[in-house]
């Protein structure tokens, strides 16, 4: 949880000398293997041939991707990448320097904030105390900030509910705020007995997730803060093609991914079914969160797409078709060197866990289109203070100008064909009343002929 937005990994005490002995002697007791290794930039003779006779070290992946967060990996020694986290045992005759006892009312990780109450409480117990703590109950959605409230939890030495619950008797599980449910983190010892219809989830004292009847009662729950401060709210009205997926400002078309084509194919594949698309380029961990649902609740776990990126040997870097900037990546572990890249170089991203990989941009793979479509209205709603103000008292005064200006033209107007205007009979006739309850008898009624003849003294 303390390496979110650090390096791309760090060195551990363990070594392929002795996989089985941390460096401090110890044995082995736990491992969290990698499913991937960075050898995935080069094939198994490409490896052999250039680092066979090299020392390997191990390294804690802080891949963002929650498949690869936390996870080890072994890599050349001599590699200066990465950085390292020190240990030292702890002193027993002091007092732990961490202690829950007093909690704080707001405890901050990172841009979260959360809350702990406490009390014998069901799951909608605890969403009503959330609430009235103005936040809601929590939602757990990569593994960083799972670390902290394992952490938090383990010290409270209690289980709390959490904000994840189903409404299809354990099919489907949802977040009572809304977020997403890619990441997961169930409790290993969790199983599908007495499963009831609207069951809610826990995080145990280990971290681990798991399953209970909402009306049990537990004592205590997390909740978390939601940002404060109002935030002008921008809407869109975008009008996506007919099969196309609306997400953000951008449509998607999923149907090409059991396609085989060549980079460039499926470029000019996309470009045919609307000409302002392109192959796939993802551009947040949202966006990336979006895409793998899509093809995972079609099927497609087993599939490889194109990415719309490729080795531009002009700038000799990797870059986006539409050239939008490289502001999120999705490696396996770190960034390819781009001195062992060529002109053929494009990449791919693997279904089953969304991670990119590079490829021959002559292979034949499925793709992905997508379009930014030209937004037709935005309407922007904001709080009406500061520059508001100001933007409501200029278009008064212009149309206070604009009101003056008719009034005296339409009066040049009068004055300058007075005679037409007094040869009107209705107009001869026409009076004000005065309705003012101290008006006099003699000036009850005032003929506008009367008004004329003052004003013109």
């Amino acid at each position: 949880m303390l390496l979110q937005g650090s390096s791309v990994g760090v060195w551990i005490g363990l070594w392929d000398e002795d996989p089985d002995t941390w460096t401090s002697g110890k044995k082995v007791s736990y491992t969290n293997w990698s499913p991937v290794s960075p050898r995935s930039f080069l094939n198994d003779d490409e490896w052999v041939s250039r680092f066979a006779n090299e020392q390997l070290c191990m390294v804690l992946s802080n891949n963002h991707n929650f498949h690869l967060t936390g996870k080890w990996y072994f890599e050349r020694c001599s590699e200066s990448a990465y950085g390292f986290v020190c240990q030292k045992p702890q002193d027993v005759s002091k007092p732990p320097a961490h202690s829950c006892r007093h909690l704080p009312d707001n405890i901050e990780y990172r841009s979260h904030t959360y809350k702990v109450v406490s009390g014998n409480m069901s799951w909608y117990d605890a969403m009503h105390m959330c609430t009235e703590n103005d936040s809601d109950l929590v939602s757990v959605t990569d593994a960083y900030h799972q670390a902290f409230l394992t952490v938090l939890v383990n010290r409270l030495a209690v289980p709390h509910w959490i904000g994840l619950y189903s409404q299809d008797s354990g099919i489907n599980y949802q977040w009572s705020d809304g977020s997403d449910t890619v990441y997961t983190h169930w409790d290993a010892a969790d199983d599908d007995e007495d499963i009831v219809n609207g069951e809610c989830v826990y995080m145990d004292v280990n971290g681990g997730w798991r399953r209970a009847d909402c009306e049990t009662p537990l004592p205590g729950a997390l909740c978390h803060v939601s940002p404060a401060g109002i935030k002008p709210f921008i809407s869109y009205e975008l009008v996506c093609p007919s099969t196309w997926v609306k997400f953000g400002q951008g449509c998607y078309n999923f149907e090409p991914v059991v396609e085989k084509l060549t980079f460039e194919e499926s470029r000019e594949h996309c470009r045919q079914k609307v000409n302002t698309s392109d192959v796939l380029t993802i551009e947040s961990e949202t966006e990336n969160r979006f895409v793998l649902e899509q093809l995972w609740s079609s099927g497609f776990h087993h599939h490889t797409v194109w990415l719309g990126m490729y080795f531009n040997f002009d700038t000799d870097s990797l870059a986006w078709v539409d050239g939008s900037p490289m502001e999120y990546t999705n490696w396996p572990s770190k960034a390819p060197d781009t001195k062992l890249l060529t002109a053929d170089t494009c990449v791919n991203t693997r279904v089953v866990d969304g991670l990119w990989y590079l490829s021959r941009c002559t292979e034949r793979l499925g793709f992905i289109c997508k379009t930014i479509t030209n937004v037709g209205t935005e309407v922007e709603v904001a709080p009406i203070n500061g520059v508001y103000h100001g933007v409501i008292a200029a278009a008064v005064l212009v149309a206070v100008l604009v009101f003056a200006l008719l009034a005296g033209a339409m009066w040049f107007m009068y004055k300058r064909n007075a005679s037409r205007f007094q040869r009107l009979p209705t107009l001869g006739s026409a009076y004000y009343r005065q309705t003012s309850s101290q008006a006099t008898e003699s000036d009850g009624n005032v003929l506008i002929t009367d008004l004329e003849a003052h004003s013109g003294e």
